[in-house]
């Protein structure tokens, strides 16, 4: 019996997103307790949401948690028709934008720049927002699609300061 391609597509996605939540549990369980920009201490695995205004029950803001440990990872999947297609994560500050990249430094010391077009989409928090909303020493989650060695943008996500 042959498994469609979907579905192998779905159960990898699903493996995958376990992973980075597995990987961002594990680093937040080593932790210490850290103090919170607003003052209030933080419990270690309980670092504040990336987006402060979601409130305790945003669904996103929920969702988005485990993507907070994340620094740079690259996942390779095979779509609906059998193609491969190769997505990069990305989060750090911005270090330089201009109207066709912005380039990240991320943890470690390592920075990517990232091609942007006119489909790129843009958040600010939970809310839309456009590629003129990107400055320098924002903190960004960049998702991109990787074609032959090049990364294009596709979602970004501006982390508001708490």
């Amino acid at each position: 019996m042959r498994i469609p391609a979907w579905r192998l597509a779905l159960t990898g996605a699903a493996i995958v997103s376990l992973a980075i939540a597995g990987i961002g549990l594990a680093s937040a369980a080593g932790v210490p307790a850290s103090q919170a920009p607003g003052g209030a201490a933080t419990a270690p695995g309980a670092a504040p949401d990336l987006d402060p205004a979601a409130g305790a029950g945003g669904a996103r803001a929920r969702a988005l948690r485990p993507l907070r440990h994340v620094v740079h990872g690259v996942v390779t999947f095979q779509d609906k028709d059998g193609a491969l297609v190769t997505i990069q994560l990305d989060r750090g500050i911005v270090t330089a934008v201009d109207g066709d990249s912005v380039t990240v430094s991320e943890a470690g010391g390592a920075s990517v720049t990232v091609a942007l077009d006119d489909a790129t989409k843009v958040r600010v928090g939970r809310a839309k927002g456009n590629l003129a909303d990107i400055t320098v020493g924002d903190d960004l989650l960049v998702q991109s699609r990787l074609t032959d060695g090049s990364a294009l943008a596709r979602h970004i996500v501006i982390v508001p300061a708490s």
